[in-house]
This record gives C-alpha cells, structure tokens and sequence, in this order.
C-alpha cells in the first residue's frame, strides 16, 4: 500500500512556532552546531561503514557526504556520547527544544487529533490489508517524547498494550501527566537497545528517532534480534528537495537539515537496512510540509526585508492556496522531506 499526502491545513497550527520565534531558534541552535563541530571528524557512513569521500553539500560550514554505496547523507562530524547527552538529555530551561515541547493540554491534545491520530489509523489501515488485527497487538513507542503516539493510540484507538520510552526524566513526567498513567518510562541512552531487545510486544514505533541515533544499524539488529517484535513502523526525515531550499536560507530555522538532525536517509539506504536486516516494506505514506517550508523561508525574509503588511497579505493570499497541491506533486514523486513506513520481518 502506498499513500500520499496530507493537508497542511491540519498541522499548520503546529508549524507557526517556527515562523515566530525563527530568530531564537537560529540563535539557539548555533550552540549545538558549534558543539557537534568540536566532535571527532566522520570518516564512515553510518548506516553501511564506506569511505566518504565527496563533499555533496555544505551547510554553515560543515560538509555532508552522500555515500556512494547506499545513498545515505553523512555530517562530516560523530555523534558522539557527548554530543548526543548534549542535544537530548541536558535538562536546560532556555534550550528552544524544551521549550517547543512545552505545551498545555489544549495544544497536545490537538496535536494528537491533527499529527497522530492519522498516523496510527494509517498504521492500522497496512496492518489489517495484512490480515492482522490491531486490537490483539502490543505496542512500543520508542523516543516517545511527551507521549503524543501512545495518547492517540491508547485514549483514541482503546490500545492498552502500549508503552513509550524517552530519554528525558521532564518530557516523561509531562506526558504521564497528561495521560494520567505510567505508561512512558525514562530510559538512558545506553539503555535503549537492551529495552528494545527484551521487549515484549508486537509492534515497534520509531517515529522521527532513527535520524537521532548514533548507530541506526545496531538499533535494526536488536529488533531483528527480539523474536516477539513482527512489525516496525518508522518515519524518517529524507534527503530531498528541501534540504536545497534550506541551503539558500541559512537565517531561516531548519526543520530538516539541522544540529538534531546531522545525517538524513534517502530511499536507498532505508532499503539498505530493510534487506540487510531482513525486513520488507508493507506500506508507505509519502507527505512532508516542505512547499509551506518555503512558504515560511520567503516570508521570513520578507519580513527581514522590512517588507509592508500590505505586501506580506498580498504574498500569502497568493501563496497560502497553493500549497497542497504543490506539496501533493513532491509526495507522488516521492521528493517530499518525510515518509512512514510499516515493515515486517521476512520471517513471519
């Protein structure tokens, strides 16, 4: 099964955060590019060990390599220990990461009705085309963050059988709290993969995780190495067009491409992991935000630009009813910045 696109309209609420503190998140974000760049320098790529050699792309000083060998877009530095303890597990009150987390009741629960609520039901859809019943599965959410998956899943789709793990103590409290339950735990990041290799449940779900991890090879070992888990349902941010329009907006906040985010995948080395792993792809959901990305560039510039409200108006009345069908052109062509992907093991 394959699906594409989805309607801005229904997540745009989600985005506005960036278009308004686009300065503060720029600011911010130089302090963890200045730290990923004291790491020690990449000479592998990280999802199939080749040489990188060619500098593809450059962005606010750093080179990133695509590999020859399985496509994938490399950053020139590690991920190292530090680096990742840097970016996920530092309890910092001013980091701009935190604080976009931070939302009231009112703003998760929409953001479950609008981001993952759609997400499970498409995850549902590809596992009953399989012939399997949902509701007599169990559930991990891996990188849960505050929980919005397992809200959705538990309190919209009556899913009991489900657990999330994160590694921030904060987001878990916050998301516990709003689901009045136990059901995210903190674990440590060198816990992980020994969490994931006993867990005892059907389904795993990485949603917008793998592009964090130090070793996304190690991480697929250990499902493939947990006889209980059948299905790995996943979304990645990809190496695409918008990765390019980032490049000519260097005082735009990047949603792609940026300090979280130093490699990304491509189409050939998520199916390098699905074959080397023994998995295959049972369905997939093409849709990203990359035309309202522009959008958001432009008007920022604008903005910058000193531009009059008058012109501002006049720009998103032109531009703001273009952007589905645009966007819907990328997801068909499969250029869009994000795709989901449910995979089974070949064994079962």
């Amino acid at each position: 099964m394959k699906k594409y696109g989805k309607s801005i309209k229904d997540v745009i609420s989600t985005k506005s955060y960036f278009s308004e503190q686009n300065d503060k998140l720029v600011s911010e974000e130089k302090k963890s590019i200045d730290f990923y760049k004291l790491q020690p320098k990449r000479l592998n790529c990280k999802i199939c060990s080749s040489n990188l050699i060619e500098v593809s792309l450059i962005r606010k000083s750093i080179n990133y390599y695509q590999c020859k060998t399985c496509g994938h877009l490399n950053g020139q530095f590690e991920d190292t220990n530090e680096f990742l303890e840097f970016n996920y597990t530092k309890e910092n009150p001013d980091d701009y990461r935190r604080e976009y987390q931070r939302v009231d009741v009112e703003n998760y629960l929409n953001k479950v009705k609008n981001v993952y609520v759609p997400k499970v039901d498409f995850l549902f859809k590809s596992l009953k085309e399989d012939n399997i019943d949902p509701s007599n599965l169990s559930y991990l959410d891996v990188g849960t963050g505050v929980g919005h998956l397992v809200y959705a899943m538990n309190k919209e789709f009556n899913i009991d059988k489900i657990e999330g793990i994160e590694v921030s103590k904060s987001q878990v409290e916050m998301g516990n709290e709003i689901l009045k339950t136990n059901k995210l735990k903190e674990v440590g990041l060198n816990e992980i993969i020994d969490y994931i290799k006993s867990a005892k449940v059907d389904v795993l779900s990485a949603i917008m995780v793998l592009e964090h991890l130090q070793s996304p090879s190690i991480f697929f070992q250990a499902i493939n190495n947990n006889k209980n888990i059948k299905y790995f349902y996943l979304a990645v941010p990809l190496f695409n067009l918008t990765t390019y329009f980032q490049l000519a907006f260097p005082d735009v906040f990047e949603r792609i491409l940026y300090s979280g985010h130093t490699h990304l995948y491509t189409k050939e080395s998520i199916n390098y992991l699905v074959n080397r792993y023994n998995f295959e792809i049972k369905s997939e959901w093409w849709f990203s935000s990359d035309i309202h990305d522009l959008y958001r560039s432009l008007r920022v510039m604008m903005e910058k630009n000193s531009q009059p409200l008058t012109a501002l108006d006049g720009f998103d009345k032109k531009f703001l009813p273009l952007i589905d069908g645009l966007q819907l052109q990328l997801d068909k062509s499969e250029t869009s910045s994000e795709v989901h992907i449910l995979l089974k093991k070949r064994e079962f």
